[in-house]
């Protein structure tokens, strides 16, 4: 796969003449699940093209995107076309999802060594700075998320209930990962991706006891969350994420009084950046 990517313009499934005048020597970048070795029948081919900006102007005028859609040996995929500078703005403010990806990459080419500068950068031992900033805003948005789940429980309202669990394991799953040192993919791969850090493991197993829970019947349960088996389990994340952030020199007020932190959490991680 990663030699026919190579020529990735011969895959393209409409044409797009613009991209013709790009050339052969774009960076280019393979990522997503098939870089990462998952190959069932879903999988499809993800490619970042790096461009510079003049270079990606041109072609969205001209073509009206940056997305473009291919087919490799039957397995569909896209190409999306990216600025070296783009990818660069994923240091600061920190976008983990970017940095996940380029951890995991695979360069198809990279003449002046572009690719492996980021990579080499994305592959740094996450910073303590960016590690209790990150913590710090997972953690307080789970336990709001958590929160906002008491008045539906009470009232019976599954669905309301539903958006707020899920919202709160995301929260905490986001959290086990950087605690661990590792920046964290979108929600697709995030339970996957968390079962491969020590706190994360912790979490997902609790989270699976949690939508097991979901799947007897206690997202429809009516009454005083203090009583709802599943709401007693979120509670039992957050008593394992206090235990491991404490076990890693993560401390303060915001565990308990996570109320007084909100703004300040959501501020703090927009301020750090991960150096060069």
């Amino acid at each position: 796969m990663r030699e026919a990517l190579l020529t990735p313009l011969r895959w393209l499934v409409h044409p797009a003449p613009v991209l013709e005048t790009l050339g052969e020597t774009c960076p280019l970048i393979w990522h997503g699940s098939r870089a990462r070795g998952i190959t069932d029948e879903v999988a499809d081919v993800d490619l970042w093209m790096l461009v510079d900006d003049e270079q990606l102007k041109r072609v969205e005028c001209e073509a009206g995107t940056n997305f473009f859609v291919i087919r490799v040996n039957g397995v569909e995929g896209h190409i999306n076309l990216v600025s070296a500078a783009n990818l660069a703005s994923a240091f600061g403010p920190v976008d983990m999802s970017t940095l996940f990806e380029l951890r995991r990459c695979q360069i198809v080419r990279d003449r002046d060594g572009i690719v492996a500068e980021l990579r080499e950068r994305a592959m740094a031992a996450m910073p303590d700075r960016v590690r209790a900033a990150w913590f710090t805003h997972h953690y307080v948005k789970m336990r709001g998320e958590h929160r906002s789940t008491d008045n539906p429980m009470y009232r019976g309202d599954p669905v309301a209930v539903l958006f707020g669990v899920s919202r709160t394991l995301q929260e905490a799953l986001r959290a086990a990962m950087v605690l661990d040192g590792e920046p964290y993919p979108y929600h697709k791969w995030l339970h996957a991706s968390a079962k491969e850090t020590p706190t994360g493991r912790i979490v997902t197993a609790l989270a699976d006891e949690a939508i097991s829970l979901m799947d007897n019947g206690d997202l429809r349960r009516i009454g005083d969350e203090r009583d709802n088996p599943l709401s007693k389990k979120l509670k039992e994340i957050r008593i394992a994420l206090v235990e491991a952030a404490r076990a890693n020199g993560l401390d303060g007020p915001w565990l308990e009084k996570w109320w007084y932190h909100i703004d300040s959490s959501t501020q703090a991680v927009l301020e750090v950046g991960w150096p060069a």
